[in-house]
């Protein structure tokens, strides 16, 4: 499976049924027997290899079910070699409980559980400056290929081979096939979107312009330096018409832009967007904006300690084991404000220092500068010039 892009908390777009291929292909009907395929291919797969194993084994079908971690780690290397080969940054690649972040120099690595309803992704970022459609219909083909091109391997001592290595070799080509055939059916549901899905949506209906990519489009600028401050104002608006989460990411968008160039007083408007798009979200759907309400906070409180010359609200905030592991700069960064607060020159350094090397390792070259500047606003607080300080004042002034 492919993660495309940042998590806006936007429902997976049905147009593929609807308006993007010729009318025979469509509807929820269809869909729903596609995704049901999918699933009988997987289980006659399991099933087929696990008769090809010998007799005499204990536990055919156990061990079949531990072969489709290696098919799964296959495919998704597939779709992450595809995505390099046209240029694109992988950013995360997630195989059943291993999670891997790919970091400037070498790679951070966690046991965690897999985003629901799939066993492995890639998260990879196209360059802004190539092509988009051919690169993302390459990587969605990358990780079936990559299964096939594993069971064309097995192929060879599957059929000609005499140990008794031969009937596993067997059983592990037909997985991979078993993979390729079910991830090239073209189905979407809730938690899971098929590689065929995905590559029908940029054969057929999505392009460089439309609406649905501007999330991803954005998130390649910023990959590749864009920061927020000059990400382009007619791509901001395709993202907020994307609905509450697109107006939440915009909303962060010129939070950051504002903490990069020291206006920290666009915190109050931020705070007042959110609040209004979340007044009009239903319950049941506002778990579904945990991340992005999770970042905006965090963000928030940074901007109003700074502008407040009070750390203890954030230095309180509990960022959990996921933002630790998203964005380890964060803590370091508060603790330097805390200490700049405090005239605690040589702490506020040290921390500064780690924050700027842990933003450095990310493949996100605009949190490099973005880090970099913020990093200077708080060095400003140990030696504050008179604008510095009305600049700091003013804020407080109007939020009373």
């Amino acid at each position: 499976m492919i993660r495309e892009d940042v998590d806006v908390d936007a429902p997976v777009p049905s147009r593929l049924w609807s308006d993007g291929l010729p009318r025979w292909i469509g509807g929820r009907l269809l869909n729903g027997a596609l995704r049901a395929l999918a699933l009988v291919v997987g289980i006659a797969a399991l099933l087929v290899a696990a008769g090809a194993l010998p007799s005499s084994h204990p536990l055919p079908l156990l061990t079949c079910l531990m072969m489709v971690v290696p098919a799964t780690a296959i495919h998704e290397a597939g779709h992450a070699l595809a995505a390099r080969w046209h240029g694109m940054r992988v950013i995360e690649i997630h195989v059943w409980l291993l999670n891997i972040m790919p970091l400037s120099r070498g790679f951070r690595w966690r046991l965690a559980s897999p985003p629901k309803g799939v066993g492995g992704l890639v998260n990879s970022v196209p360059d802004p400056s190539r092509p988009l459609k051919p690169a993302m219909l390459w990587l969605m083909l990358g990780g079936p290929l990559a299964n096939l091109v594993a069971s064309l391997v097995c192929l060879p001592p599957a059929v000609w081979g005499a140990s008794p290595w031969s009937n596993y070799m067997t059983a592990f080509l037909l997985i991979n096939l078993g993979c390729f055939l079910a991830n090239l059916v073209p189905f979407w549901g809730r938690h899971h979107v098929s590689d065929g899905w995905q590559w029908l949506q940029w054969r057929h209906v999505w392009s460089e312009g439309a609406r649905e990519v501007s999330v991803l489009k954005f998130t390649s600028l910023s990959v590749w330096g864009v920061t927020a401050e000059r990400i382009p104002g007619p791509l901001l608006r395709q993202i907020e018409s994307l609905g509450p989460g697109g107006v939440l990411l915009v909303a962060w968008t010129r939070l950051k832009a504002s903490q990069n160039v020291g206006d920290w007083a666009v915190v109050e408007e931020v705070d007042r967007t959110t609040t209004e798009v979340m007044a009009h979200v239903p319950p049941e759907e506002q778990p579904g904006f945990k991340w992005i309400l999770a970042w905006l906070k965090v963000e928030s409180t940074f901007s109003r300690a700074l502008i407040q010359r009070d750390a203890r609200a954030l230095l309180a905030l509990p960022l959990g084991r996921e933002m630790h592991w998203r964005a380890p700069h964060l803590s370091h960064r508060f603790a330097a404000l805390a200490c700049a607060l405090d005239g605690d020159r040589a702490g506020c350094v040290a921390h500064l220092a780690l924050a700027r090397a842990a933003a450095q390792t990310s493949l996100d070259l605009a949190l490099h500068e973005s880090e970099d500047r913020i990093a200077a606003h708080i060095e400003g607080l140990l030696d504050p010039t008179p604008d510095d300080v009305v600049q700091l004042i003013q804020p407080s002034v109007a939020s009373r």
